[in-house]
Formats: C-alpha cells, structure tokens, sequence
C-alpha cells in the first residue's frame, strides 16, 4: 500500500512480521545512518518497583504490576464501546490506541526509580503512541507521537502533531491486521517522515528523519503500569 494521506487507510491482513523470537516490534531511524531499536514479550517482573509500590499506597491499588522489559509494544481499544468489547470477548475496536517503547537490547531496570532514571538516560531509546478511529468503512489515523533519544548525537521529540501536521508526514501503512476482539494482536507496518524539535509545540528546527516501525502489540493488559 502507498498512501500519503492517513484519513484513507485501508485494511491489509498479514500473517506474520518476521519478528524473532521474544521480539514484539522493530523501530528504523535514520540519523546519520540507519539504526534500529527493539520491542520485545510483555510479561510481568516478579517483584515490585518503587513506582509500584508508591501507586498502593497513594491509590490503593492492588494489580498494578512493572513489565519485566522497559521495551514493549501493546495495543488497547480506548473507544466508548471497550468495556462492551471486553466483556463480550469480540468485536472490532472503535479506536486503537498504539503505545510503545523501543531500545537497543533487553532491558529489566532496577526497583529503584532513581537508579532507573539514571540507567535510562545514558540508553537510546524510542517511545512512540499512535491512535486511529473507526470509521463506516476504514480506520483513520488522529494521533501520532514519536520521542526519540538517540545517544550522544541527538535529543529529538516530536509530539502531539495535528492532523494538519500529519497530513505532511508522509505517513504510509503498508500492513495492518485490525484485532476483531479484545484477546488479538495489532499487527502493522508503517513509515514517516517526522520533524525534529525539542518539545511539543515548537518550531521544527533539526532534520526530518524517515522511520519505519513493524510488528505486533499484544494487548495492553490490566496489570501493566503505564
């Protein structure tokens, strides 16, 4: 599929990404060369971190739980009719919402935050949150957000761009297997050309840079502290 416009994609039903094993989803950048980062299975860390433990006692929360992985890929329906779809097991989501996190191998951070913090800010990573809404007859993308913290030569964020913004993205879907209930995988495959900039909001001022993300997000599950 060759699209440049994201309010005409069209479904494409795939079967496999070619991920290896452990392996959820890839990100591509180009920035002086060409590099990829990784995502990989969402399982839950068999102790509890400080942020957890700080979300109990502020909120009372009990199920919350951190992902042995700080790079995962997960999909959830966060449209009007997600409860309806999760209690009925079925059904087509009436939004899908993309979030990501992508580095450059596996990486279990330690309970505590600092030291996380720390470990995390000499890592090149990605964090991207894509959303799309259900229409009669296709799902058009409304959001795409990319934070990219590549080591040592750059610090780009590009965030929150509106739709007059995504429409010179060049944004191409070349897979995409919409899950038809809550228990399936978001397969897709896409590419863009995004701005550089500092934050969200300002004026572009470094290099567009093409992107290429692909694989499969498993459900967001109910224990994950996002």
């Amino acid at each position: 599929m060759n699209r440049s416009l994201p309010n005409i994609l069209l479904l494409i039903s795939v079967s496999s990404c070619g991920a290896s094993e452990g392996q959820r989803a890839s990100l591509a950048y180009d920035v002086n060369g060409r590099r990829t980062l990784h995502a990989y299975d969402l399982k839950p860390a068999k102790s509890l971190g400080q942020a957890e433990i700080i979300a109990q006692r502020l909120y009372g929360t009990r199920n919350l739980q951190r992902p042995d992985e700080a790079y995962f890929c997960t999909s959830r329906d966060t449209g009007p009719d997600q409860y309806i779809n999760r209690r009925n097991q079925s059904g087509r989501p009436s939004k899908i919402f993309l979030a990501c996190r992508f580095g450059t191998s596996r990486w279990s951070p330690p309970a505590n935050l600092v030291e996380a913090a720390t470990e995390h800010a000499k890592r090149e990573s990605a964090v991207i949150r894509i959303e799309w809404d259900r229409l009669p007859d296709r799902y058009a993308l409304k959001r795409f957000e990319i934070e990219l913290d590549h080591r040592p030569a750059l610090d780009f964020r590009s965030q929150n761009l509106t739709e007059q913004e995504l429409s010179a993205l060049d944004i191409r879907v070349h897979e995409m297997t919409i899950p038809s209930s809550p228990q399936e995988d978001f397969i897709f495959h896409l590419t863009a050309r995004v701005p550089s900039r500092q934050n969200s909001g300002i004026k572009a001022v470094g290099p567009i840079i093409p992107v290429e993300i692909e694989g499969s997000a498993m459900p967001m599950p109910e224990w994950l502290l996002y």
